[in-house]
């Protein structure tokens, strides 16, 4: 009996003192709880009595109720963490509009979000070990073949290159190895021939991050890159646009209405080379049917991606070229009639051996010119809808006659134009009263001597 009662009192001496004197870490102020009475913090408020503490409007915690000891203990153990999330660039743009969250087991527990700046709060979370988490509304982007090339140099110096968040940037294909595989991943993406990364789209500095007792807000500082972006080039906006810019003119190519041609494309400023990632748009009438590169250079990879008049093309060679202004980058064959300017986008970039872009370098073409010296017609496009033209090199200025026929041989439309120059000419033809199918076009070229000269060409007319 005598020992019960030693325990009693230990235990009730322990009790009283513990609701004598509460020290509560809430919200990054110590709030210090006597005997009776009410505690009120930035988050919320209690009121309490010996043996229980009743929560009153305890905001972020989301709890009410009545209180034991141990809930109590555990319910002022709760930390605060409060910190910034930010994009491993070189100005460190804010992660607007983004959130930073604490997972166990899958399951999100926690988040704090930026808003319109980088800072975010996450109040009340409880002691212990969990995974970070990033969600945000940014684009992927700020790939190109210069971040193939420093992955690629990363891997043949014996991964010493690159390191942290850029080194996990590098490990697109999530193996946790960074190798030629991960560069030509890249580059397979930026020509959008790939349309995402085993990785994710995003990485972060943090994989995990304890939370700890402590008085005061405990700091979360967080760093995002863009899976590939290893150089810290992107700066992410969800509201970006390409800014297109035509190509310079460098000379003429006479080339043939009928068949493939084969046009360079120069390099205005004297550079070396490493890696190149080309964005252009080609004219209207034109079809891309392959791309090389110059033989001055000898890419190690070489990848090229294509939707409708946009193509992309990527490559890198760890050793760098010399190429002087008016030096051929690459060669594009193509074939049909040019109709408009060809022009490269903003994201278009030459790098040197190093990864550093070249600022000022520009882009240049001959000017495509049909060749004078025989009648040539074509129909584009073929097939076609309601408006097709007639596309003629004419090595004299005359009067054009043209036929259409259907495929039963009845002639069903005729054109005449008077006055047609030398070159090149654009004629509409007008077929929204035909009905869909196969048709024959006769050409006749009359000079001014009266000499004649004729083309037969077939089209398909659809809905």
């Amino acid at each position: 009996m005598k020992h019960r009662s030693t325990y009693s009192f230990v235990f009730a001496l322990f009790c009283g003192t513990f609701f004598l004197f509460i020290t509560s870490e809430v919200n990054a102020q110590q709030t210090q709880v006597f005997a009776g009475g009410s505690v009120t913090s930035a988050v919320g408020s209690m009121s309490y009595s010996l043996g229980e503490v009743a929560s009153e409007s305890v905001g972020n915690s989301g709890v009410s109720g009545k209180f034991g000891v141990q809930q109590i203990r555990e319910w002022c153990q709760r930390q605060e963490v409060a910190g910034t999330l930010n994009y491993a660039n070189t100005v460190l743009t804010n992660m607007t509009l983004s959130s930073l969250g604490l997972s166990r087991q899958g399951q999100l527990m926690y988040q704090g979000n930026t808003s319109n700046g980088s800072s975010f709060v996450m109040p009340w979370v409880d002691r212990g070990k969990y995974r970070v988490q990033l969600s945000t509304n940014k684009p992927w982007g700020g790939v190109s073949a210069t971040d193939a090339l420093l992955i690629s140099n990363h891997f043949s110096s014996g991964a010493t290159a690159l390191q942290g968040i850029y080194r996990k940037a590098a490990d697109v294909d999530n193996n946790r190895v960074v190798n030629s595989l991960d560069a030509l991943q890249v580059m397979q993406r930026f020509v959008s021939i790939r349309s995402s990364f085993a990785s994710g789209n995003f990485v972060t500095s943090l994989d995990s991050f304890d939370v700890v007792e402590g008085i005061g807000s405990q700091n979360l500082f967080c760093t995002v890159l863009s899976t590939g972006d290893v150089n810290g080039s992107y700066i992410p906006n969800i509201n970006v646009r390409e800014h297109w810019t035509p190509f310079g003119a460098q000379g003429e190519l006479s080339y043939d209405l009928e068949g493939e041609f084969e046009t360079p494309v120069f390099v205005q400023n004297m550079c070396e080379p490493s890696a190149v990632s080309l964005e252009f748009r080609i004219p209207k009438g034109l079809s891309l049917i392959d791309v090389r590169v110059s033989d001055l250079l000898n890419p190690t990879a070489l990848v090229i991606g294509k939707n409708d008049d946009i193509v992309r093309v990527a490559w890198y060679e760890p050793q760098a070229a010399s190429l002087a202004p008016g030096d051929a980058l690459l060669y594009m064959r193509v074939k049909g009639v040019v109709d408009g300017d060809w022009q490269y986008s903003s994201i278009t970039e030459i790098a040197d051996q190093g990864g550093n872009t070249f600022e000022q370098i520009a882009l240049s073409m001959p000017r495509l010119a049909p060749r004078k010296d025989e009648f040539v017609a074509i129909v584009f496009p073929n097939p076609g809808s309601d408006v097709q033209y007639l596309h003629l090199s004419l090595p004299e200025a005359g009067v054009v006659h043209a036929e259409i026929f259907d495929h039963l041989g009845r002639d069903v439309k005729k054109y005449t134009w008077d006055v047609c120059p030398i070159g090149l000419c654009k004629l509409d033809l007008l077929l929204g009263d035909l009905e869909t199918g196969n048709y024959t076009i006769r050409v006749k070229h009359v000079n001014l001597n009266g000499d004649q000269a004729q083309r037969i060409i077939s089209f398909v007319r659809i809905g």
